[in-house]
């Protein structure tokens, strides 16, 4: 957005926030349920030792690491760049 449009336009300032959303939403929210996950999965296993549970547990693995984050955004940058310029 800012390649095309400018970096002091209204349209690249939204688009920056709802970025910043979907990074803090990548990094913290979903990490923070991925840990709540965790616990809650050791809690059920340690109430009912010894007696196997039919259900499936949560899910852990649900946000990414702040180094998986970065990645992603210096590759979205990267890739938004090449395509203004080359293309």
């Amino acid at each position: 957005m800012g390649l095309q449009e400018g970096f002091n336009t209204p349209a690249f300032a939204v688009a920056f926030v709802v970025a910043m959303i979907v990074v803090y939403d990548a990094t913290g929210v979903r990490r923070a349920a991925g840990d709540h996950a965790r616990v809650i999965n050791l809690m059920i296993d340690e109430l009912l030792t010894g007696h196997p549970l039919a259900e499936k547990e949560l899910k852990e693995v649900l946000g990414h690491t702040p180094r998986e984050v970065l990645g992603g955004i210096l590759l979205g940058v990267l890739i938004a760049y090449l395509t203004v310029r080359v293309f």
